[in-house]
């Protein structure tokens, strides 16, 4: 029992139990890792079905208005090998404003509040106008791609839509550039009380008086929880 082939036998068994209690243990905490990010892939899953829902709806009003314009004889169909460059230049310039604006937010956000209470961080993270405006973008990007797949499959293309697609890539500039204002703005703490006095306003001066919603014990409590959460902020 002692001599030279049970040792090897014996060492060679412990290191095949090791590499297998090795893979189970890789499995388990992968899939402990996985449940841990769910409340993220969730946010993810909801934030990107939102985006593509409306990117979706818009085009398809304006590649509808368009097809009717086109079947009526109203407007002359372009060349789609000339337009889709030019959808492509959009997505490719929407990609790199988002880039930028997403740099120049956690630059603010990582000198002026990652010590901050988590109230102040989620309300600099929840700012309404610039979650508006990289929306905006975020749309612009689902709606150029949308539109670049129906010129792929040689989609009758016309003036409504390249119209559309020109005001909507002056819009992701000036929404850039809004947002970009309006982080930089949020470099001084105090202005995350915009949204808050916003809110507040709106509730004690309309919300209040409307009968339908202030004599509502549901609605009361949500007015309330509302007022202690952006007076918490405050």
């Amino acid at each position: 029992m002692n001599g030279k082939t049970y040792w090897v036998l014996r060492k060679t068994i412990q290191n095949i139990v090791f590499r297998v209690k090795k893979l189970i243990y890789c499995l388990i905490d992968g899939t402990t890792g996985i449940s841990e990010y769910k409340p993220f892939r969730q946010r993810v899953i909801k934030d990107s079905l939102l985006e593509i829902v409306k990117g979706l709806l818009i085009s398809a009003v304006v590649l509808g208005t368009d097809y009717y314009f086109v079947k009526k004889g109203i407007l002359s169909a372009v060349d789609n090998t000339i337009f889709a460059p030019f959808i492509i230049g959009g997505i490719g310039i929407a990609g790199l404003i988002l880039g930028l604006y997403c740099s120049n937010v956690s630059t603010i956000f990582s000198t002026r509040y990652v010590n901050a209470p988590r109230c102040i961080s989620n309300a600099f993270q929840d700012d309404r106008l610039i979650r508006k405006c990289v929306s905006g973008i975020v749309d612009y990007i689902v709606f150029g791609i949308v539109i670049l797949s129906a010129t792929m499959i040689k989609a009758r293309i016309s003036w409504i839509v390249v119209i559309s697609s020109a005001v909507w890539s002056v819009v992701v500039i000036v929404s850039y550039s809004i947002a970009g204002n309006r982080a930089y703005r949020l470099s001084d703490v105090y202005s995350i009380a915009d949204d808050s006095n916003r809110i507040l306003y709106r509730i004690v001066t309309k919300r209040l008086h409307q009968a339908m919603f202030s004599t509502d014990a549901s609605f009361q409590n949500h007015f309330m929880k509302a007022t202690e959460k952006q007076i918490d902020i405050l």
